[in-house]
């Protein structure tokens, strides 16, 4: 896949002096999260005993919900040992997300064993622009969920490059059958969207291995 460059926003350039300082108002967060053109993420799990890599990928048309875009990330199995139980092309899970300018970032629901949860409201993720230790809450699905931007952080990644202005978010919940496949931390990158997954339940780190972007890839989703 074609590796593409690190571009970050000028409000993260500018303002961050080191990993988790702060010394403005916030930055502009619905950038670290891009949904243009056709985007594929390659992630690696830090448990070293998981068989396989974790593949996520936009799919389909995006619906349109009050006016934003809503896209499904569909997220797949590709196997890397002979383990027979791998299960290679198997979908784990489908997460619906919104990005924009004027309303932040917002989880809409997910698809996972064959649970399918809306959330009406969104959950939102982040607000458009963000501080350290700003939270979001979110009462929807029948219960209340916060995500706490935690700062500007070294991305924890597979490329050679180094990435050092990852923004960290922790999302959490009181839903009595746990937050799986939503809450846990996110490390989100400009220009690439996740850089590294740690869900609540799971026994590793996915991080970003490999991403591609094809087609309209011109900041405009």
């Amino acid at each position: 896949m074609r590796t593409l460059g690190l571009i970050l926003p000028l409000s993260v350039l500018g303002a961050c002096g080191g990993s988790n300082s702060f010394s403005f108002s916030g930055i502009t967060v619905y950038e670290m999260f891009p949904f243009d053109g056709d985007r594929t993420w390659e992630y690696i799990s830090t448990d070293v005993d998981i068989p396989y890599k974790l593949i996520g990928k936009t799919v389909g048309e995006p619906d349109v919900i009050d006016g934003k875009n809503v896209y499904t990330v569909e997220y797949t199995i590709e196997c890397i040992s002979d383990d027979p139980s791998c299960g290679d092309g198997e979908v784990l899970r489908r997460v619906k997300w919104s990005s924009t300018s004027r309303d932040g970032v917002h989880i809409h629901g997910f698809d996972s064993e064959g649970v399918v949860v809306d959330f009406d409201p969104p959950l939102q993720v982040a607000t458009s622009s963000m501080a350290r230790d700003d939270v979001a809450s979110t009462s929807t699905a029948g219960a209340t969920w916060s995500s706490t931007m935690m700062g500007i952080e070294t991305c924890p990644v597979r490329f050679t490059e180094d990435w050092d202005q990852c923004g960290a978010f922790l999302i959490e919940t009181d839903a009595a059958v746990g937050g799986y496949p939503v809450a846990g931390r996110y490390w989100a990158v400009a220009g690439h969207n996740l850089a590294a997954i740690e869900l609540d339940g799971d026994t590793g780190r996915w991080e970003l291995s490999d991403s591609d972007c094809e087609g309209d890839c011109d900041g405009r989703w």
